[in-house]
């Protein structure tokens, strides 16, 4: 057929994966249908907001990830610890990955997934460097046409990236079959990024690579650059040159490969108080990213646009627009990028609790997120109110201790089981188990050794 006839004449109606990609509403129906179905789920009250948008971010909205997730969910007692653990290595999406998708390929495809699963996105000649071979980016063209949940990051085929669940799946694999060739692959791909100037990226493979003191070596070549560009240490007008030095304008079209100068931009714009402009310059590789899928250019992004949306006065939207970028940020870890903002960011997270705590739009943003992003930007600790009955009161704490909670929470700094707990207690495990999840949440920590010791640094616990 001549599809591009067809399309030049408007003729055609196409449905690429945007149209079929499920919203965070569809997805909150189908995994309450298919996990709270009678063979076996165990889910007492419909799933939250924040967990359905965290399992769409996590499938990025593919229905049989999300089918997959939703019968993971059977029998979970602890939803929100799985929703946090759910990635392409989990069990039911890797066997459908695996038997569906990877070993249906032919040998020389498989062997070009699994070792550039290496690379957060791929271009032809970084591709080449990487596996040592010639023909990538016909490769690249060739797997994007036959569906591998390869997704475009631009309209011109220089640069792709994996689907998140196949890549991890991808680098599982790869980890398993030839854990030899992984320090080797990525070795080639900080070269590749170095010689370019590409310093996070450069860094980032020479670390994974084991290759600790070139990182150090990149990291200290690169230190001055680094600050130029993101404004940091005051140097504004450093920033500010850099970008007329490479021809950055603010009414630019969105361009990939220009992304992180057009960010610089958007910063300078932002600390001459000149939000509207930098807000314009925003809108545009936004609506890019949202297209292309780029999480994490639309967190970058999306952080970006709320300090520009304070800054212009609009501070309700600012509010909802940082729960936004953080609700998608939390699924995918990342926390650095809005610590890095520094006090205007404080400022605005400041709002954004006081916000969760009225109830307002602000509600759905986990509490463990908003926690450890409050730490990252040097929250002020304070001293514990010794004169209230029922909870202990804590400026820098999101959401209070409860009496109970903070029981709970000395036994655990005495090293005791959940068990032990229990009983002395006279509570059901299951009820201390939830109350130990509670106090990581408010807490901000990963497990009980990073609970108890924050506890004793706010002041709860001796």
């Amino acid at each position: 057929m001549a599809l591009a006839r067809l399309r030049a004449r408007g003729q055609l109606t196409e449905l690429r994966a945007s149209e079929l990609r499920f919203t965070p509403g569809e997805a909150a129906v189908l995994l309450q249908q298919v996990a709270g179905t009678p063979s076996g789920a165990r889910l007492d009250a419909p799933l939250s907001d924040a967990v359905a948008a965290t399992l769409a971010a996590r499938t990025e909205g593919w229905a049989a990830g999300l089918q997959l997730a939703a019968l993971s969910l059977r029998g979970q007692d602890d939803v929100d610890g799985f929703v946090a653990a759910f990635t392409g290595s989990h069990r039911h999406v890797l066997d459908y990955l695996a038997e569906e998708v990877l070993e249906q390929q032919p040998d020389r495809v498989r062997e070009f997934l699994l070792e550039t699963s290496v690379l957060e996105r791929l271009s032809g000649q970084l591709c080449d460097t990487v596996t040592g071979r010639p023909g990538s980016q016909a490769l690249l063209e060739q797997t994007e046409r036959a569906g591998l949940f390869v997704v475009p990051l631009d309209e011109v085929r220089g640069w792709w990236r994996y689907h998140h669940l196949f890549a991890d799946l991808l680098r599982a694999r790869l980890q398993a079959e030839q854990p030899a060739r992984v320090p080797e692959l990525h070795r080639n791909a900080a070269a590749w990024y170095a010689e370019r100037g590409l310093a996070d990226d450069a860094i980032r493979h020479a670390v994974a690579a084991g290759e600790m003191t070139w990182a150090a070596r990149l990291i200290e070549q690169h230190f001055d650059a680094a600050h130029s560009l993101r404004g940091e240490a005051g140097d504004l007008g450093g920033a500010a040159r850099w970008t007329r030095e490479a021809g950055l304008l603010a009414d630019d079209e969105p361009d990939y490969a220009r992304e992180s100068g057009h960010l610089v931009l958007a910063r300078v714009l932002l600390a001459r108080a000149r939000p509207g402009p930098a807000l314009a310059l925003l809108d545009r590789p936004y609506a890019a990213a949202a297209a292309q899928d780029r999480v994490a250019s639309l967190i970058e992004i999306g952080a970006l646009r709320a300090l520009g949306l304070a800054v212009s006065g609009e501070e309700a939207a600012a509010v909802a627009a940082l729960a936004g970028a953080l609700t998608l940020a939390c699924s995918q870890g990342y926390v650095r990028v809005f610590a890095d903002e520094g006090a205007p960011m404080a400022a605005l997270l400041a709002r954004l609790i006081a916000a969760q705590r009225s109830g307002g739009e602000a509600a759905e943003v986990p509490l463990g997120c908003l926690a450890r992003l409050e730490r990252a930007l040097g929250a002020q600790d304070a001293v514990p109110d010794a004169g209230r009955g029922g909870s202990t009161a804590v400026p820098a704490m999101i959401e209070q201790l409860t009496s109970r909670e903070l029981e709970v929470l000395e036994m655990l700094a005495a090293g005791r089981s959940n068990q032990a707990i229990a009983s002395q207690l006279v509570v059901t495990l299951d009820t201390v188990k939830k109350h130990v999840s509670h106090l990581l949440g408010k807490l901000g920590a990963a497990n009980r050794t990073e609970a108890v010791a924050r506890a004793r640094q706010l002041g709860l616990i001796t």
